[in-house]
């Protein structure tokens, strides 16, 4: 048998593997609460019709997420017609409610192995393990769809945050592909520049407003490496992708009832942190975030203020190393590493100054350092410590606010604490209590070690500047 025949089929056999491992997952009841809400969605569009789901049900996602689920609820009325006319619940609907997860899963992966091969074709330098030279191509799809914390996330707890971290990430790499230097492989085929780029991020905030904060960034880096003509056409191409998403919905409900869902909902939860180990988690979470807290303002004021602070200084830091030359060559302009480095300290930014943030809202920083990995030849020790980090970060974030998991050893040695959990209304236990503060001091330490390297001189976007040694 050749080479490439034996190697064809072990990688079928992986993949064989790996959707099994996703059907024992998906049987799962998974993160109840949000689950059996996706259920609901899904069976009342599929009822009243796609378009209510507004008026007819609780739904509060924006409408992009309705398109994902109605077929879903269709779908399920074939294969159980009565179930859904009783609105039941089964195992059959809990599987199919995580086929979209999964199948943005897979989509982000081949994302990713397009990426990583379009970088191996052009050189790069392959990970080392020991004496082993992997090539991108397969490691970063096998990195993200192994991940512990992408497992948990979607596979198990069957959250759909890979859909708007799709999308996000899908809109840097294709506006990456026209930035100066020789890290700028021309990703995703066809699906590259500002308008792929803004139609992607605009998807992305149709699904999740975690989208939304990408927007100054995107428009920055559009401008940096396509020009004013091309963040216009960016801008129109996201202005017309949002119109045709929200149109079946404005035409048929009132457009003040849609506007007041699709706006009032985002306050739905208005606590300082909604288990997200962040800033605020540190001060005390699930607080009223609209109190005044500093004077006149509020903890949202005051997180908003901090995450505008920081998005300036990245924007500044941006400008800075766009006029700044590059590499032995002295090329001039911010690099696709460096954009894709101020995407992802952003992200992470977000989740960590803002109040608002639930326990999976981080999980768009793994994806988003994964294309760096290939980008930093001179520094992959310390890009590929900080992935396992994020990862490591992120995964304690969802065990420790899992609604079973924490109910069992090693958790819940040392008994009940004296501190109560506003979410599950019952005692935190002592060592889960205490590896709750853990992870908390994990993700500070963590941001502000990433803060640290990214404004000191060498800095971290020095590590994903162009390599010299492959020529484009």
């Amino acid at each position: 048998m050749s080479e490439e025949r034996k190697s064809g089929r072990t990688a079928w056999g992986w993949m064989a593997a790996y959707l099994f491992l996703r059907w024992i997952l998906g049987t799962l009841p998974g993160y109840t609460f949000d689950v059996n809400a996706y259920k609901r969605w899904a069976l009342f569009a599929a009822r009243d019709g796609l378009t209510q789901v507004y008026r007819t049900s609780d739904f509060d996602y924006p409408p992009l997420y309705a398109y994902l689920l109605w077929p879903i609820g269709k779908l399920y009325g074939l294969l159980s017609p009565e179930a859904l006319q009783s609105m039941s619940d089964t195992t059959l609907l809990t599987v199919l409610i995580k086929l979209p997860p999964l199948f943005f899963d897979l989509l982000l992966a081949w994302v990713l192995a397009r990426f990583g091969r379009d970088l191996d074709l052009r050189g790069a330098k392959p990970l080392l393990l020991g004496t082993k030279r992997l090539a991108w191509g397969l490691v970063l799809p096998a990195f993200y769809l192994l991940n512990p914390a992408v497992l948990i996330d979607t596979a198990y707890w069957g959250q759909p945050d890979c859909i708007h971290s799709t999308f996000v990430v899908v809109a840097f790499l294709a506006l990456a592909a026209g930035a100066p230097g020789v890290d700028s492989p021309a990703v995703l085929g066809r699906i590259r520049g500002a308008g792929a780029a803004w139609v992607a991020l605009a998807l992305a905030t149709l699904m999740k407003p975690l989208g939304a904060p990408y927007l100054p960034l995107l428009l920055a880096l559009t401008v940096a490496w396509y020009g004013l003509r091309g963040a216009m056409l960016g801008i129109a191409a996201a202005a017309v992708t949002t119109l045709v998403v929200l149109l079946p919905f404005l035409l048929n409900n009132p457009a003040k009832t849609l506007f007041d869902r699709l706006v009032g909902d985002v306050g739905a939860m208005p606590y300082t942190s909604v288990n997200g180990h962040n800033l605020w988690w540190a001060l005390g979470g699930w607080r009223n975030a609209e109190e005044p807290w500093l004077g006149p303002l509020t903890a949202t004021h005051v997180g908003l203020l901090l995450f505008g602070a920081l998005l300036v200084a990245l924007l500044w830091l941006g400008h800075r190393m766009h006029r700044t030359p590059q590499g032995a060559a002295g090329r001039v302009g911010t690099t696709a590493g460096q954009g894709l480095t101020l995407a992802l300290v952003l992200g992470v930014g977000f989740f960590m100054l803002s109040t608002h943030m639930h326990e999976n809202h981080l999980f768009i920083a793994i994806p988003l350092v994964l294309p760096l990995l290939p980008l930093a030849p001179r520094h992959q020790k310390p890009m590929l410590l900080l992935a396992f980090a994020l990862t490591f970060g992120i995964a304690l974030n969802l065990l420790l606010h899992d609604l079973t998991v924490p109910q069992q050893p090693p958790f819940t040695w040392g008994g009940p604490s004296g501190v109560e959990s506003v979410h599950l209304k019952r005692p935190f236990f002592v060592t889960e209590l205490w590896t709750i503060r853990l992870g908390t001091a994990w993700n500070l330490a963590l941001f502000a070690a990433l803060l640290v390297a990214l404004f000191r001189r060498p800095g971290l976007l020095d590590a994903v500047g162009p390599d010299e040694r492959h020529p484009s």
